[in-house]
């Protein structure tokens, strides 16, 4: 039999597909920020990524603050995939004139060697420009060996070649806010061969920049810095060599910030571990009454806040299943602390945490707190769809 329905399905169906804006990113919570008084980061460029231990080795030094730091934040599992290392101008710094890469045509030793007559003119200081000429690269192996023709001779500076950045790197011997270098310029005078553009280093070479020196700035300078120009890039915070009245500082003004940050302070203060003690960071810290701050102490390491780090910040709250009961949890390449019942007391009366071995032979982190106090809980970002209640996880302070 025929079908004589009469009736259309789209009286009953109606579709219509939109596509909603993206709603705003908060901050991601694995992130972490570490400030250090590192040449290797210029104060105009002011922030970089690394996404290894072995990376900020190779460019800031095996022996560097910076590689110390960053080491237990590595060293955590799961490993955290990167970084940020923010410069903090904790002594005045040198105007540097930073070159253009040099690609790999350019580096051609059979190129320098050939000239026996180079020459630049360069001012240092705002100074008079000085003329470098007669300049022979004939002997030179590699762009080092060019960089030491130059500097024999540069007064007032010297110049590197950095091989991580493959550029040549002009740095005044001086500081603060009246050290400069300027771009180099062709040499005065004839007979010479004008090498200032092929070391990368004139106002038109392409990637070429200056950074002038600037003079010494608080930890509270530089983290209003960061916080105003690069706040979405980090969540947690700590900075290498900060003095006590730094973290004091510090603590309350990222606790009334727009943007939400938690603050990772390490100590080895043995007044931690006296009960009578009131000078200590962590008993001043928590009567500074600061939410979103956490002390650890530890007698073999200066970072060891950042293993704690590395062990809150790596939890993935966009997963199941993937929360770990943090005060029982392991910080790996942190000496354990083998502490008596009356000094783990003090420091958990003052609302310190510490890496703590027992009897057994197991080491444990204990007992994760704040501060402000508030066992095991921490502060996430009021936007993160990670904000939960739980106390295994971090919630809000």
């Amino acid at each position: 039999m025929p079908n004589s329905a009469s009736l259309s399905p789209a009286s009953l169906i109606s579709i219509t597909a939109s596509v909603a804006a993206a709603p705003t990113q908060a901050q991601n919570t694995q992130s972490l920020l570490i400030l250090v008084d590192d040449p290797t980061i210029d104060v105009v460029t002011r922030i970089q990524s690394f996404n290894s231990a072995d990376a900020v080795a190779l460019q800031c030094g095996a022996n560097s603050a910076a590689a110390a730091a960053v080491e237990p934040w590595f060293d955590q599992v799961p490993q955290p995939t990167s970084v940020l290392l923010g410069r903090w101008a904790q002594a005045a710094s040198h105007g540097t004139l930073f070159g253009a890469p040099l690609s790999a045509a350019e580096q051609v030793i059979a190129t320098w060697t050939a000239i026996i007559d180079g020459g630049l003119s360069i001012a240092v200081d705002a100074g008079a420009a000085e003329n470098l000429t007669n300049l022979n690269f004939s002997a030179a192996a590699n762009m080092n060996g060019v960089a030491a023709v130059i500097g024999a001779v540069l007064t007032g500076a010297t110049i590197q070649w950095d091989n991580i950045n493959q550029r040549f790197v002009v740095t005044s011997n001086s500081t603060g806010a009246t050290s400069q270098v300027a771009f180099a310029t062709a040499p005065t005078g004839g007979g010479v061969t004008d090498i200032s553009a092929m070391l990368g280093l004139r106002s038109t070479s392409s990637g070429a920049y200056q950074a002038a020196g600037i003079a010494a700035e608080t930890a509270l300078a530089a983290v209003t810095l960061f916080d105003e120009q690069f706040a979405q890039q980090w969540y947690g915070l700590a900075i290498a060599g900060a003095a006590d009245t730094d973290h004091l500082a510090v603590a309350p003004f990222l606790a009334g910030s727009i943007n939400k940050h938690f603050y990772w302070t390490s100590t080895q203060e043995a007044g931690v571990l006296v009960a009578a003690t009131t000078t200590d960071i962590a008993y001043t810290m928590k009567q500074a009454n600061v939410g979103n701050v956490a002390v650890q102490y530890n007698g073999a390491s200066a970072y060891s806040a950042l293993s704690l780090a590395g062990l809150m910040q790596t939890v993935n709250y966009g997963g199941k299943n993937t929360v770990r009961p943090a005060m029982y949890g392991q910080e790996p390449g942190i000496t354990p602390d083998n502490l008596p019942s009356p000094q783990m007391a003090s420091v958990i009366a003052k609302n310190a945490n510490a890496f703590v071995g027992y009897t057994n032979g197991s080491a444990i982190v204990q007992p994760l707190t704040r501060a402000k106090g508030g066992h095991s809980r921490w502060c996430l970002p009021a936007t993160s769809p990670a904000r939960l209640s739980s106390t295994r996880r971090l919630a809000s302070g």
